[in-house]
């Protein structure tokens, strides 16, 4: 709608949005293309994401980019604002169902993003130890198991230990 109207901020911030729904389903490539090109779009009107929008935006940026990495990201961020703002809504309107199961194929599963450690220390807190039980557990400090569970918390999506517990099973941290 805000394409046929000729809101090119509206256009954008749709785009950042629908950046960030692919960073939740774990579509971090997808994520980088789109946040790319309305950032683009953005800069070309003089303007920046809206204050009010800063924080989730920021959130899903530091989860996708987390996924594939600081280079995977710059690529697929450069190669959308390269491609342009027009060529971008007809990708994303043009998606055929063929696409979007080799796009689902691609999706990356919320454990895999964890680093080996941040997966031990996760386990270990859904199961209910401490900060420092997971150190002595882990042989590490007890700062630096609260470091790696937030990093867990974060990339999981999750905002405490008590849901990280209650989701454990699903997220495949236990058997």
């Amino acid at each position: 709608m805000f394409r046929r109207i000729g809101d090119q901020r509206g256009v954008a911030d749709c785009l950042i949005g629908l950046g960030c729904v692919r960073s939740a389903e774990r579509r971090p490539a997808e994520a980088a293309r789109l946040f790319g090109v309305g950032e683009a779009a953005l800069e070309a009107l003089g303007s920046v994401v809206w204050p009010s929008n800063r924080a989730d935006y920021q959130h899903w940026d530091k989860i996708a980019r987390a996924a594939i990495g600081t280079r995977a990201w710059e690529d697929a961020w450069t190669s959308a604002r390269a491609l342009g703002l027009d060529s971008m809504v007809e990708n994303v309107l043009n998606a055929d169902l063929a696409n979007m199961g080799s796009v689902l194929t691609q999706t990356i599963s919320w454990v895999d993003e964890l680093t080996p450690r941040e997966r031990e220390v996760a386990q270990l807190a859904a199961r209910g130890l401490s900060s420092r039980r997971i150190g002595e557990t882990l042989v590490m400090a007890d700062k630096t198991a609260a470091n790696h569970l937030q990093n867990a918390l974060d990339k999981l999506d999750v905002h405490s230990r008590s849901e990280l517990a209650a989701r454990a099973f699903e997220l495949g941290l236990l058997p």
